[in-house]
């Protein structure tokens, strides 16, 4: 018996409902979401302020300040000091200070994925730096009157490739329109890159395999590509290229890759030759790794062996449970002269 969840992804992708879901349907359409999901994190969408209102649109219009008609590159969120901003996808962060050339004040400006950039102007407070890595939907800065302004707002800008393009549709693009802004934004060679997660990269042969939040996989699983986890993995999993989880992944079970990068939580057991647990990354496991790095604020908790690894070889048997996580120690970390382990 299918899962009832699954009726309602047809309506969460703006598709009319099957007379019957099949396991077949929903397998497309948890791909399909998979998909989806994938650039709605790495292209600027949704709203990146809940402002009062908009007071100022993309494209000609008077300068409140110069007195003269001038092109404006953006949307102006009017909005009281203070209003938290956050991230419209995943990204790096190319600049984050007081920019007064420009008279932006106080700027970030976040690096995405398919040559997108973001700006986000006159600004009251800054809670990242330059060079960081963001989420979409991260908190990263408060609303102010920094810079050429006249008032409390934010100024936000889209580019890609260096060219300014009107934020509207992307402010409006969602799961259930997804396919709208293919369409509405013209001068992006968007057919070049609608396909990227789906098809294999010309240039390695390697694909992109995601496990979209909300979805749950079990099983054994073994890939040629990169493989991203933002959902639920019960199983043995390996791939010859890098793994990374998610805020919201979990991993119980045996993971092996080239690279592995954990944001979220993995149980198990790890073969890798560079494991990175970042900032709120969970490992309890057994790691074998040539290389080991954890953020503060990561946590480790388990053996760690230092091994080179073959990701060619198959998985080793495991067997499957751990113990409960909260009968476990609350952070371990690493001698820096060996691979022992001491409780901190």
């Amino acid at each position: 018996m299918l899962d009832a969840s699954l009726y309602g992804l047809e309506g969460l992708l703006g598709l009319p409902a099957s007379d019957e879901m099949t396991p077949e349907r929903a397998g497309e359409l948890s791909m399909l979401i998979s998909q989806r999901t994938f650039y709605l994190n790495s292209i600027p969408n949704g709203l990146p302020i809940q402002g009062i209102r908009i007071s100022g649109k993309y494209g000609m219009r008077m300068h409140p300040v110069l007195d003269k008609r001038t092109m404006h590159y953006g949307i102006d969120f009017k909005a009281d000091k203070g209003t938290p901003i956050y991230a419209t996808a995943d990204g790096a962060v190319e600049f984050a200070g007081y920019n007064k050339q420009s008279g932006f004040g106080k700027l970030i400006i976040l690096q995405h994925g398919f040559g997108f950039k973001t700006y986000y102007a006159h600004l009251n407070d800054i809670k990242i730096k330059s060079g960081q890595f963001v989420s979409k939907g991260q908190l990263i800065g408060l609303s102010g009157n920094t810079g050429r302004s006249t008032g409390p707002h934010l100024h936000y800008e889209i580019r890609h490739l260096f060219r300014p393009v009107d934020p509207a549709p992307f402010v409006a693009w969602d799961m259930s329109n997804f396919d709208s802004l293919f369409s509405t934004v013209k001068g992006i060679e968007w057919a070049s890159l609608k396909d990227v997660p789906a098809k294999p990269n010309a240039a390695n042969g390697k694909a992109i395999t995601i496990i979209a939040e909300g979805n749950k996989f079990s099983g054994d699983m073994s890939i040629v590509g990169r493989m991203h986890i933002d959902g639920m993995f019960e199983g043995n999993i390996s791939s010859l290229d890098n793994i990374s989880i998610g805020k919201n992944g979990h991993i119980r079970g045996v993971v092996k890759a080239n690279q592995i990068s954990v944001c979220g939580l993995v149980e198990g057991e790890v073969w890798c030759d560079e494991l990175e647990i970042d900032r709120g990354g969970k490992v309890f496991a057994t790691v074998t790794s040539k290389v080991m790095a954890i953020h503060p604020e990561g946590n480790f908790v388990g053996e760690r062996k230092m091994k080179e690894v073959n990701t060619a070889e198959p998985l080793p048997h495991m067997e499957s449970g751990i113990e409960a996580i909260d009968s476990l120690p609350d952070k371990v970390t690493l001698n820096s002269d060996d691979e022992q382990l001491s409780k901190a």
